[in-house]
């Protein structure tokens, strides 16, 4: 069991839960959120991440631009769950899902998207969760991927570097896989 908390994280109804305690099972699941707020105390065996804590980016891939070198830059800027359909038109929801590890992608990768968002003007919390939750609510994995509740088994990445203040991006900005 791991209990992880950070300055912030992203709540699934795209607001900030300030100073959260996320207790995870062995397998990643989450079992428990706390907000602690203002009224944050120190427990054992927690593990403490300056910065924001958002669930694992989505990419979805059409497999008719399954690109190797495009996954592989999508791993390493936090993409770690990756949706598979060959049709793109989902009649059968998900042709196959697959975790972790695993390289592919056409355009750009979800961490790319989410920075081209902000600069454009989107809030963060926002471009996020075109990242995440919206791109699990198409196929209907939203209980289980893409936002930070009891019960899910998202994967969380800290964010490093972001203004606190405006909840924006900066050029310092950086992100770290946690939980995978």
């Amino acid at each position: 069991m791991r209990k992880l908390t950070s300055h912030y994280c992203l709540k699934p109804d795209g607001s900030w839960a300030k100073r959260p305690i996320i207790k995870l099972n062995d397998a990643g699941v989450i079992i428990e959120v706390r907000e602690m707020g203002d009224d944050f105390v120190e427990e054992p065996n927690l593990e403490y991440f300056p910065g924001v804590l958002v669930p694992t980016f989505l990419m979805r891939i059409h497999t008719d631009d399954f690109d190797k070198a495009n996954i592989n830059r999508a791993i390493i800027e936090g993409a770690r769950r990756f949706i598979i359909d060959k049709e793109m038109s989902f009649p059968n929801r998900v042709r196959s899902i697959v975790k972790s590890g695993f390289n592919t992608g056409s355009a750009d990768s979800p961490w790319t998207l989410i920075k081209s968002e902000v600069i454009e003007g989107l809030d963060l919390a926002s471009a996020i969760m075109n990242q995440t939750q919206k791109i699990a609510q198409q196929f209907s994995l939203d209980d289980e991927w893409g936002v930070i509740k009891e019960g899910a088994n998202p994967g969380l990445l800290l964010l490093k570097g972001i203004d606190l203040k405006e909840f924006t991006i900066t050029s310092n900005t950086d992100l770290k896989v946690l939980v995978e």
